[in-house]
């Protein structure tokens, strides 16, 4: 196989993370907030409001795999508390509309910020990175919210590796959905057929990169699935990020 492109997943992958969205660290400051809007709800109403939000975006999105736009979450919960029926927030024209953009924006973020519990590279990423992007264009295909995906690829110092990074949020539907992937491999100017994608889910990472004509590197200590039936499995199984280099070599002597 000859390679010409790496695409990456982010997290899990690269990134490790780990998140609450739903404890009281998290939706009680965002509850508090809401107050200075006149909204007054307390964490479960929040919670409850939130996760209806998700299951009608969800059932109105047209796509097999639908991705969420939590801005549009958070601006139906303040539009059904009444927060854009007066004030500065209300009306139809140019400044209501991009303030209550903005602040459906700010809830989002302010939503991620206070839900992480960590974020960080993982160890010899940077390493890895360094040595990959001199030899390949890198790219990144990631399920991720494009109001905070890139800004937490900065803050990781990982950003600056990728020529091209396609978030799912951008185009409102999720891996395992080929389209996502062909958009990453068009962006870099690589075919399929000599691009290897890295991820550590079995079925969205692997499947989804497999379905696209690449080959797939998993990643990580999950047990693999039995694929038998389908006769799909990753190309090659490594348990830390840093052997990525090895698994391409391998890759390209078969």
């Amino acid at each position: 196989m000859e390679i010409r492109g790496v695409l990456f997943d982010v997290n899990g992958t690269l990134i490790d993370i780990e998140t609450d969205d739903w404890g009281e660290e998290t939706l009680g400051p965002l509850k508090y907030f809401l107050r200075y809007y006149g909204v007054r709800l307390g964490r479960q109403e929040l919670r409850s409001r939130l996760e209806a939000g998700v299951r009608h975006h969800l059932g109105i999105i047209p796509q097999p795999f639908p991705e969420l736009d939590w801005t549009l979450i958070w601006r139906d919960v303040l539009a059904q508390a009444g927060v854009f029926d007066h004030g500065i927030l209300s009306g139809d024209d140019t400044g209501p509309a991009e303030r209550r953009y903005q602040i459906s924006l700010d809830l989002a973020r302010m939503h991620r910020s206070l839900a992480r519990r960590r974020l960080r590279a993982f160890p010899k990423t940077h390493e890895m990175l360094d040595d990959l992007s001199r030899r390949y264009p890198l790219a990144i295909v990631t399920d991720g919210q494009w109001a905070f995906a890139r800004e937490e690829l900065t803050e990781t110092g990982l950003i600056g590796y990728f020529r091209h990074v396609t978030v799912s949020g951008d185009m409102g539907l999720r891996k395992p959905d080929t389209r996502i992937f062909h958009d990453a491999l068009h962006a870099i100017g690589v075919d399929a057929s000599n691009a290897v994608y890295v991820g550590n889910d079995p079925y969205r990472d692997v499947h989804g990169a497999q379905a696209s004509g690449m080959r797939a590197i998993l990643v990580g200590d999950k047990s693999l699935p039995n694929w038998a039936t389908s006769g799909r499995r990753p190309d090659y199984h490594i348990r830390h990020i840093h052997e990525v280099p090895n698994a391409l070599q391998a890759l390209a002597s078969r």
